[in-house]
């Protein structure tokens, strides 16, 4: 053994607290890699065991394939309730938003074009957003808005539509390209390939 306080001595010293830090480092790294483990699986144990998923269509090579007729669906929503492709894009966005500010809405109509304000304006005077909360000045709170039931209907017909999970109407009852299908030869094209759509439903469970 070196003797105390020589050079040998400080660097056996050194070697051992060097050591000593690379185990304690070790478990602290183990712990670190189980906590998140654990954090990662359980989630405070707020998360089922099991998600829900989508089923895919029948003929379907895919797990996921729920915008295979997105177009289709999209077309029919535009024929039957009179609005522009953006402008639905913008409706189901906000349906999985629930109640929702000015400064969200016009936070993602950025990317469908100018004047967000003139735009949501519009939407409530059409009846498709409507007041959920009014503005309180003295209690620094703004006003929150959400979907019509209107809105909120078509975009539960739109998922279940593009999922699979309903067909689309064919009378003309319910259906404005029904109607129109003389109109326009491209509408009997949609109807279709509308037609083989509903055929290829996803499975039951």
């Amino acid at each position: 053994m070196a003797r105390k306080y020589s050079i040998k001595w400080h660097k056996e010293e050194l070697a051992k607290k060097v050591g000593q830090r690379s185990i304690a480092g070790k478990k602290g790294a183990e712990a670190r890699v189980k906590n998140h483990y654990d954090y990662k699986k359980g989630y405070g144990n707020t998360i089922k065991n099991e998600t829900k998923k989508p089923y895919p269509r029948y003929r379907s090579r895919v797990e996921y394939d729920f915008l295979k007729y997105v177009r289709l669906v999209f077309k029919w929503a535009q024929e039957n309730y009179g609005l522009s492709r953006p402008r639905l894009e913008l409706i189901l966005f906000l349906y999985g938003t629930g109640a929702f500010s000015k400064k969200q809405f016009s936070d993602y109509h950025k990317t469908v074009g100018m004047y967000a304000d003139k735009s949501m304006d519009q939407l409530v005077k059409e009846g498709w957003i409507v007041l959920w909360r009014p503005a309180n000045r003295k209690e620094k709170i703004h006003s929150l808005y959400t979907l019509t039931q209107k809105a909120k209907i078509m975009c539960n017909k739109m998922h279940k539509y593009s999922a699979g999970i309903n067909e689309v109407p064919m009378s003309s009852d319910h259906n404005v390209l029904v109607q129109n299908k003389e109109e326009k030869r491209i509408n009997g094209y949609y109807l279709d390939a509308i037609k083989r759509m509903n055929k290829d439903k996803a499975p039951k469970e």
